[in-house]
């Protein structure tokens, strides 16, 4: 079953109770204040650092220099008033209590090599409030609920930039370097700076995919909370309550051992969707493997796939379904007509880097290769798109929401990440194979065999219709 967390090492084929996936502990959050770093958080298709890099010497030159990002963790402190020694030993002392499953989610011979313990909670804490403070400012749309003095290079309201605050969501916070437990996060945010800041705030979920993982799997279960003040206990702690079920797939849809256990696992969960058999699953829904009966029917597993642009002109129409769910792709052949259902993504100027760290994400937990659902979903798309003409037939087809700008470079982006692993080896382990088999060996019907179709439905709906008068004429009760 796909979209399952188990141990590091361990085959995804044994059944029983699954265990969380164990991510790599990098120990060094600070890379991004690292200039000589910074151009690597771009992908070769989107080669505009630039612009960001000069944004990000501004901060860094008015003091976020290096290590940085200690600013963020001692305006918490401030804010929340009183002495700043206990308020920082009360946020540890919380992230204590969650210790072992924060432990849990990396694999421990990384954290005992590169730091102590108490280095562990200092880093996973202080950088857990610099993550929330950034994605609180985006969702939010401003800085203002968080309360900098106006002139903060980074969080300010004079000082703030929008575009640089969404390169932060989208290139460090999903980075696969720089992962902070999702248990963590939601203890900070129960804390009184951060339970401010979502009431003073308008909170929005938006399209892209970095929106979404926050919003669904962080923000919005906490404003469930917040609002409904029968779910607090005296001591101002908060119980669990499942999300309800809204456009795209929420947290909810999963069961516990589902969960996510970071953002990036989140946002992989998202654009995968819900495992087969799950709350939030469709009823035929299933893995996207191909069986061993498929492998010994079929000798030859096609390892592509015709363009977008080359399907359509065989008469093959693309369909986009409701929210995302790379498992829910399939192709449908109808009397007359074929459709190719493809999830809807929207695609701006990080999507690359997103997908990129999705891929990281699957080698870096050791996922095997017929469950890396989004290096398979991605080696489909890189055979679909393979011009701006092909973008275009998915925009038509609502499967792609794109600005014109980026069409040109798009393809060039999913060719870029196709190169980070082996395409053959992950065509024959999904059922993307049956796909591209089926697509290919598909025949647009001829204009005479579309007339003898009509023909025999205008005859079996006659049919239908003459019996159901009988029946009404011989049995009118009935």
């Amino acid at each position: 079953m796909l979209g399952m967390c188990y141990p590091r090492r361990a085959s995804l084929q044994q059944k029983g109770q699954p265990k969380p996936l164990k991510q790599s502990f990098h120990g060094n959050y600070k890379d991004l204040a690292d200039l000589d770093r910074f151009p690597r958080c771009f992908t070769m298709p989107d080669w505009n650092f630039c612009e960001y890099e000069g944004e990000w010497k501004r901060v860094l030159a008015d003091g976020w220099e290096v290590p940085g990002f200690g600013r963020p963790w001692e305006h918490v402190l401030r804010s929340t008033g009183g002495n700043g020694s206990d308020t920082s030993q009360l946020y540890k002392e919380e992230v204590v209590t969650v210790e072992k499953q924060a432990r849990a989610v990396f694999v421990e011979e990384d954290i005992i090599n590169k730091c102590s313990r108490d280095e562990f909670l200092q880093v996973i804490t202080e950088q857990g409030c610099f993550i929330l403070q950034v994605a609180l400012c985006y969702l939010g749309g401003g800085p203002k609920t968080l309360g900098y003095p106006p002139d903060d290079p980074l969080f300010g309201e004079k000082g703030w930039n929008n575009r640089l605050i969404k390169f932060l969501v989208n290139r460090y916070i999903f980075s696969i370097e720089n992962q902070v437990p999702l248990v963590v996060l939601k203890v900070l945010m129960k804390q009184s700076f951060f339970q401010n800041v979502l009431r003073k705030g308008k909170w929005k979920r938006l399209n892209d995919l970095a929106s979404m993982a926050l919003y669904d799997f962080l923000v919005q279960p906490m404003l469930l909370d917040l609002h409904d003040p029968a779910l607090k206990n005296p001591r101002g702690n908060f119980r669990r309550r499942r999300s309800p079920v809204g456009f795209f797939h929420k947290n909810s849809h999963w069961p516990r051992e589902h969960q996510p256990n970071t953002l990036l696992h989140a946002l992989w969960l998202l654009l995968t969707g819900p495992p087969p058999g799950s709350s939030g699953s469709s009823p035929h829904c299933t893995s996207n493997h191909v069986d061993d009966e498929e492998k010994e029917c079929h000798d030859h597993l096609y390892n592509t796939t015709l363009s977008a642009k080359e399907l359509q002109e065989a008469g093959i129409s693309f369909k986009s379904f409701k929210g995302l769910g790379t498992r829910r792709i399939k192709f449908k052949k109808r009397m007359l007509e074929a459709h190719l259902y493809l999830p809807c993504i929207y695609v701006e100027s990080h999507t690359v880097g997103l997908l990129k760290n999705l891929i990281d994400f699957e080698r870096d937990v050791d996922l095997e290769i017929n469950q890396r659902e989004v290096s398979a979903y991605i080696n489909l798309m890189s055979d679909l798109i393979r011009s701006r003409d092909d973008v275009r037939v998915l925009v038509k087809g609502d499967i792609i929401d794109i600005d014109p700008k980026y069409e040109i470079y798009f393809p060039e982006g999913l060719a870029y990440m196709g190169r980070h692993f082996d395409r053959l080896e992950m065509i024959n382990s999904h059922n993307f194979a049956a796909i591209r088999r089926q697509t290919r060996r598909y025949v647009k019907p001829s204009m005479r065999t579309k007339i003898m179709n009509l023909v025999v439905i205008g005859v079996l709906l006659t049919l239908v219709q003459t019996i159901y008068t009988v029946l009404s004429y011989h049995h009118p009760l009935h």
